[in-house]
This record gives structure tokens, sequence and C-alpha cells, in this order.
């Protein structure tokens, strides 16, 4: 059982650090720009959709603003593995059975849409698979 938790950890570390890397490459323009969408493409809606949701925030784009607007979001973007056994199970199942399925839920396909949520795409799925 040991060999098999290690197994799994040493799979799950690579990933975390390619999202802190992931979200410390997203400077404040990114997200200014982000914020400034009235109506964000429906790629960068649904990677802030899926963030909410993660937060447990309503899954909307004004919802999604007020996490953009947040000084601390980056912050708490990094912070959030360290949360995560208090996020409630029944967000990381819809995360997967809304967000993850879709295949358009990926890093090349978001990086074409916008820098700032090809970063928090990586983050999202990093930390559904830790």
């Amino acid at each position: 059982m040991r060999a098999s938790c290690q197994k799994d950890l040493d799979e799950a570390i690579p990933i975390l650090e390619a999202a802190e890397i992931a979200v410390k490459s997203i400077n404040k323009d990114a997200i200014n720009e982000m914020k400034s969408f009235k109506q964000p493409p429906a790629l960068v809606l649904t990677v802030m959709s899926a963030c909410c949701l993660l937060f447990g925030e309503k899954e909307e784009w004004d919802s999604a603003k007020k996490l953009l607007g947040d000084i601390k979001f980056l912050e708490r973007l990094l912070e959030y593995r360290k949360t995560i056994d208090q996020v409630p199970e029944k967000r990381f199942l819809k995360l997967r059975q809304v967000y993850v399925t879709d295949p358009n839920f990926n890093k090349e396909k978001v990086h074409s849409v916008s820098q700032a949520a090809e970063a928090i795409v990586v983050w999202i799925l990093a930390t559904d698979k830790f």
C-alpha cells in the first residue's frame, strides 16, 4: 500500500509543480484583460466557471470577475492545495462531470483564447488530479 501511495504521489508532484509555474506566469495585465470582457469567449467562461466551482462561488461570469478582482486571487490559487481537504467532494465530482470531460477543456484549446485562462486551466486540471 505504501508503494502504491508513493507512486500516486510521484505522479502528482510534477503536475502540481507545472500548475504552480503556470499560476506564477500570470501577470496583472492578463488578469485585467480577462476582467475587462463584458461577454468573455466561451472557453474563458468555462475555465472561470470551473474555477468558481472549486472556490464555492456561483458558476457565472459576475462571480468570476469578482474572483479575478480579488488582489489575492493568484495567492489563493497557490494556497489551494493546502486547503483541498476542506473542499467538499461533490465539487470535484461536478468538476469532473461538467468540465474536465469537455474535450475543449485543455491547455492547447484555451491557449488560443487567453494566456491567463490557459494557466488557470492547467491549475484546475492539476487540482483535479491531485
